[in-house]
């Protein structure tokens, strides 16, 4: 996976009003906890991972997840 800024394929929720925000549910979230960190104009931006404190985040708030390589998945339904 190409470390960038991507904001995914999922639609606003409110495009269609908040009455019909009800029926919206989330199937399941991938998470790939790596960012780029800007060091200056004339610096290329540093790869950081945030797998660590990812995971201890889910462990601490007892959300099941698995993990697929470097990414993490989370599913609405388990």
């Amino acid at each position: 996976m190409q470390d960038d800024y991507d904001l995914g394929d999922w639609e606003d929720p409110f495009e269609f009003g908040a009455d019909q925000f009800d029926g919206i549910a989330i199937e399941w979230i991938r998470i790939h906890p790596r960012y780029l960190e800007h060091r200056g104009g004339l610096i290329p931006p540093q790869v950081q991972d945030a797998s660590e404190q990812l995971e201890s985040l889910l462990q601490k708030n007892a959300i099941p997840f698995e993990q697929h390589g470097s990414d993490y998945l989370i599913y609405g339904y388990r």
